[in-house]
């Protein structure tokens, strides 16, 4: 039986999660990302399985050293306000 997962604006991501997506869905290499993330590759690779196991290989796709996105993650992470920056709220006006 594989275990229920949530959709996947649903997951309870951390910060350093979240900034790993956005920096894989900018570069998608694993050397690449890791070097602009000041990580080891291992470091990288380790959250990689564990964001996979906790979406589903079909948001996230190995392929050697590249790493592939799902069109819904990556619509995901372009929707997600980078840290730091204000969140706008709907039904407000200047």
């Amino acid at each position: 039986m594989t275990p229920q997962r949530l959709p996947l604006s649903g997951l309870p991501l951390t910060s350093a999660q979240w900034r790993c997506l956005r920096v894989l869905s900018e570069v998608g290499d694993i050397a690449h990302a890791a070097r602009k993330l000041h990580w080891s590759q291992a470091v990288l690779k380790s959250a990689l399985a564990e964001l996979r196991a906790q979406m589903g290989a079909q948001h996230i796709a190995l392929s050697g050293k590249q790493v592939q996105l799902s069109p819904t993650l990556k619509n995901l992470i372009d929707e997600r306000p980078l840290c730091g920056q204000p969140v706008p709220l709907a039904g407000l006006t200047a």
